[in-house]
């Protein structure tokens, strides 16, 4: 909610958010909602985050400390659980 509430605070819609990250407009959408499920793995959320809030020259840092909190990590994909042998 940082993020969302500095991009308002500057007047910023979701979708310059997007344009200037390079991102979908759903991405930023489900950063600020914290719906997780529906992003790329977390190395690629965290730097997400981490850009998202230097845009808006937020601490960074602290924001992406704040989403470490949430616990949430990598699940192994299928095809790399898989027996490659069998």
């Amino acid at each position: 909610s940082m993020l969302r509430r500095g991009r308002e605070s500057r007047k910023l819609s979701v979708a310059d958010i997007a344009l200037q990250l390079h991102l979908p407009v759903s991405t930023i959408e489900n950063i600020e909602i914290d719906n997780y499920e529906k992003l790329p793995a977390v190395t690629f959320v965290r730097g997400y985050i981490r850009a998202y809030a230097r845009l808006l020259n937020l601490p960074a840092d602290d924001i992406v400390a704040e989403f470490e909190k949430i616990g949430k990590t990598d699940t192994p994909s299928e095809f790399s659980t898989q027996k490659i042998y069998g």
